[in-house]
């Protein structure tokens, strides 16, 4: 660095650093914006400085903003205590977040690395009893989102086998009086009207259906299809029921809303 004569003095510090590799050339200020605002988040937010990245090839110019984490902020971690230092980190793909680990060896030359020894052993084992407490955590918001998906999921079935049932023949299946409730409202339900199929989330055929939820809710219905046909087309040859199976699938996947 050395200083530089100007007319009028600019405030902030300017840094030049050379030579440059050939790969690192290649390297955009947008780029640049986003890697500092990644690396150096919490260090530019606390110092409150202002950082500005000038492309002069691309004639622009990029204003560093911290990024933000997403999702919902944990508080309460157990602490993570090794013979070297202690830190609260948390180590999962469901979670964002810095481990902080000043007293790790890097690997020489390329820094971009950690060596496996015994100040790496040490944090594996500090990281166990963390890695418990937020697995635990994990375990409950996907319960929780499990719960909240099968809801929307049954909801989006009822919705479409009540309109496709409005849709055809009343005669042939106007099983749960949808034609008179959607008449009045206040209408009550046969008994049967509220029953919902236990699914077998082990089958493979659902595994596969899980593979998107638009999937998931065609599968669905095809099952609750299969079982309503079966219990009110008793008696019918296999052909019957197999047209009848057709034309309900036919217009409750027709009426189904996947958003």
């Amino acid at each position: 660095m050395s200083t530089r004569r100007v007319l009028f003095a600019e405030r902030g510090t300017e840094l030049r650093i050379g030579p440059l590799l050939e790969g690192i050339r290649t390297l955009s200020g947008e780029k640049i914006q986003w890697y500092l605002a990644s690396e150096l988040r919490d260090r530019i937010r606390n110092a409150k400085v202002r950082v500005t990245v000038i492309d002069k090839l691309a004639r622009k110019q990029y204003e560093v903003e911290p990024r933000a984490y997403e999702g919902r902020l944990l508080h309460q971690l157990p602490p993570v205590r090794t013979p070297f230092g202690e830190h609260s980190p948390w180590s999962s793909r469901y979670l964002q977040g810095l481990i902080d680990v000043p007293f790790l060896n890097l690997t020489p030359g390329t820094r971009s690395g950690v060596i496996h020894d015994e100040r790496y052993a040490a944090l594996l084992e500090a990281l166990q009893p963390l890695q418990m407490y937020v697995n635990g955590l994990i375990e409950e918001q996907q319960r929780a989102e499990e719960e909240q998906a099968s809801q929307q999921s049954l909801r989006a079935i009822q919705r479409a086998f009540r309109e496709a049932l409005l849709a055809l023949p009343p005669e042939e299946y106007d099983w749960f009086d949808v034609q008179a409730r959607a008449r009045n409202a206040s209408g009550a339900a046969r008994p049967g009207a509220s029953d919902v199929i236990l699914v077998n989330s082990g089958h493979r055929d659902f595994v596969f259906a899980t593979r998107n939820r638009a999937l998931q809710l065609r599968y669905l219905v095809r099952l609750y299809v299969k079982e309503l046909v079966l219990r009110n087309f008793a008696g019918v040859s296999a052909e019957q029921l197999l047209e009848r199976m057709v034309e309900l699938s036919l217009y409750a996947e027709e009426k189904l809303k996947t958003g």
